[in-house]
């Protein structure tokens, strides 16, 4: 349940209006599990295992820490599936019947072997470098001293071959208990503070463009929104405006910390009034022509009220009239008819703007995405929305999610092999001639929170090429290929080009049954599993009513102003916590 980078979580405390308080709130074990069920996506299917743990403390979650490298599946299986060591019981764990740290097995090793601590040592040594090897090369050590000291043989080889599984995943108590720790303190600020969490984080990754992706996509799930950059509005990182996000000066291409600071500085002074005046105040500093086109590209110029259009048909006139006016003023180039401005109090006559008028959508998107990886403006599947939303597609995101390292879902969704249906743009494409000179290509396709590659082999490639084009818009069917260390990819099986929303909604669109009551069964008004469904409706807030069927009286019971979202996840997530029948959209 450790996810965040240490440099973000060191800023957090500057996004936090009340840090102190925030502190101190952060109690006890129910506190934690209603923590958990927050930051784990949409409720998490690893809520129940933290609900099933009645005494969750911090140990419990250095334990989850210690156990991370080999998944959650698996710690439920050594938590709940009645597995017990060999060990003896006062070393081996509290009540969950497995070797988690190193310094267990040190303890092992003296206890049964009859190890001096120097020896000892020489084995977690060889465990935290994760030299089975090294391990191995002890076994008849191990084995000679557990049966000096009147221990099986037999047993004492099923020990000692348990630690050495134990080294795929070793870690040290006091690593595991800082990594709990601070889980526990950010699954805390997320769930209740998730704009400066989700702030503090994407400042973490300002040069990592998949990662800013990847956790935009998750601040969105918890109702926080990222705005635009604004020279009048913006920092230098990513900060918390009125619940949402402000994008970063910073996260913009070509804008260095130099510069982003002194912008800061110059509005500290007074705000920008134009884009002329922007250019004159800032013409002492770091100023270049590339880094205002990539300003105006991603629209943090547009509060001042000039078109991007307008301003990128101008900008280059005006920094050179700047830049020729403080070059003559320096060269002591002026004579007594010369008007001076700026120190001289005298106030430069307004600028006179082309009145153009604005790029279309599209086009201020592709200069958004140009210059700072992000769509601000909307996202070019917007206008395939009608058609997107009535083939049912899986979400791109969502994907990933479960593909990725930091994923801690114990029954993922999505599978490698599975087959899954995706769509939007067509943002990128490589083609490769074979071995037999056939032809085949690797797409990347977007949709508004995610990107994934997608193969067409060249059997598929020949005969659907005319749809796979760079800014189309596709409905892509598929298989998942996921290799251990490597992304998912999605292996082309069929693919349909979409139609716009002006064309669909007068020739295709459908007419969809909704269903927006939700169904599911309890055995009693204290079922322990009830809290959960707050939690979950809570972070995926949508129009469906959810009622209680209450096995033991037999009788349903509508829960009052809670609306949930009855998106497949949404709903696989109840499953796994209630049952595959017991969950039921009508």
């Amino acid at each position: 349940i450790f996810g965040f980078e240490m440099i973000g979580l060191l800023r957090i405390p500057q996004c936090l209006v009340k840090v102190d308080a925030a502190v101190n709130e952060i109690g006890g074990a129910d506190e934690f599990v209603v923590s958990v069920a927050h930051f784990l996506p949409e409720g998490g299917v690893s809520a129940p295992a933290a609900h099933r743990q009645q005494s969750a403390d911090i140990n419990f979650i250095a334990v989850a820490a210690g156990l991370g490298d080999i998944g959650f599946q698996t710690i439920n299986q050594l938590f709940y599936g009645g597995q017990i060591t060999h060990g003896p019981e006062d070393i081996v764990l509290f009540p969950y019947g497995c070797i988690v740290y190193q310094e267990q097995v040190m303890q092992i090793c003296r206890k049964l072997a009859g190890y001096s601590y120097a020896r000892a040592d020489i084995v977690r040594r060889a465990m935290s470098k994760k030299k089975t090897d090294a391990m191995q090369a002890e076994r008849d050590a191990f084995l000679d001293g557990c049966v000096s000291n009147g221990i099986d043989k037999d047993a004492a080889a099923a020990i000692f071959d348990e630690m050495v599984g134990f080294a795929k995943y070793a870690f040290n108590k006091s690593h595991a208990t800082v990594y709990g720790v601070t889980s526990y303190r950010t699954a805390y600020l997320k769930a209740h503070y998730p704009a400066e969490y989700f702030a503090a984080l994407l400042s973490s990754v300002l040069d990592n463009s998949k990662k800013l992706k990847e956790y935009i996509a998750d601040a969105h799930k918890f109702g926080v929104k990222v705005l635009p950059p604004d020279v009048n509005k913006s920092d230098v990182d990513f900060t918390v405006s009125d619940g949402n996000i402000r994008f970063g000066l910073l996260a913009i291409k070509n804008v260095g910390r130099v510069f982003a600071n002194a912008v800061i500085k110059k509005r500290q002074k007074g705000q920008f009034e134009s884009f002329d005046k922007f250019v004159t105040r800032m013409s002492d500093g770091e100023l270049n022509k590339r880094t205002l086109e990539s300003l105006i590209k991603c629209g943090a110029f547009d509060s001042l009220g000039v078109t991007r259009n307008s301003l990128l048909n101008c900008y280059e006139s005006i920094v050179d009239a700047e830049l020729d006016s403080k070059h003559s003023n320096i060269a002591g180039q002026f004579d007594l008819f010369s008007v001076g401005y700026g120190d001289s109090g005298v106030e430069a006559p307004p600028y006179e703007y082309p009145d153009l008028p604005e790029f279309p959508l599209r086009e201020l998107l592709v200069l958004e995405k140009e210059s700072s990886g992000m769509y601000f403006s909307g996202h070019m599947v917007d206008n395939y929305s009608h058609h997107i939303a009535a083939l049912g597609v899986d979400k791109i995101a969502d994907i990933l999610n479960d593909f990725s390292d930091d994923s801690i879902l114990s029954t993922p969704k999505y599978k490698d092999k599975a087959t899954v249906k995706i769509a939007g743009i067509i943002t990128g494409k490589k083609t490769k001639v074979t071995k037999n000179g056939s032809t085949m290509a690797y797409l990347t396709l977007e949709d508004k929170l995610g990107e994934i590659e997608v193969v067409v082999f060249a059997k598929q490639y020949s005969s659907l090429y005319g749809d796979l084009y760079v800014d189309n818009a596709v409905c892509i069917q598929g298989n998942i290929s996921a290799e251990e260390g490597e992304d998912p990819q999605i292996l082309l099986s069929s693919v349909e080009s979409l139609t716009p929303n002006s064309n669909y909604v007068e020739e295709r669109a459908p007419e969809v049954e909704k269903k927006n009551i939700l169904y599911i069964r309890v055995k009693d008004q204290r079922d322990e599993r009830i809290p959960l469904i707050y939690r979950i409706s809570a972070l995926n807030r949508g129009q469906a009513q959810i009622v209680i069927f209450d096995d033991s009286t037999r009788k349903s019971l509508a829960m009052k102003n809670i609306l949930i979202d009855p998106s497949d996840k949404v709903l696989s997530k109840l499953r796994d916590i209630f049952g595959e029948n017991d969950v039921v959209l009508r």
